[in-house]
């Protein structure tokens, strides 16, 4: 897991829906007024042991990689910060 103090890391955000195509360079936004900010990536996995696994090992497949990003700092509706336009767009 990283972590990393507000003004260190800019995050950017561009939110369209999934059938439409990857957002362009000009309709990412940079997302303003935070403290702090942290990106955690995991697996997930699928039990696949059997009667016949090797020396009765545990064996087990990825499947899905999951990402979560999470961060805190102060709300402010000015456009200028991009947080209302992240609060609107994520409903």
């Amino acid at each position: 897991m990283t972590a990393h103090v507000g003004r260190d890391v800019k995050v950017e955000f561009a939110l369209k829906s999934e059938g439409l195509p990857k957002p362009a360079a000009g309709d990412y936004k940079v997302l303003g007024m935070m403290r702090a900010k942290s990106l955690n990536t995991t697996w997930d996995t699928v039990d696949t042991t059997a009667d016949k696994s090797p020396n009765f090992t545990k064996t087990s497949l990825l499947t899905f990689k999951n990402v979560e990003f999470s961060g805190d700092g102060v709300s402010y509706d000015d456009d200028v910060h991009n947080q209302e336009a992240l609060e609107l767009a994520a409903r």
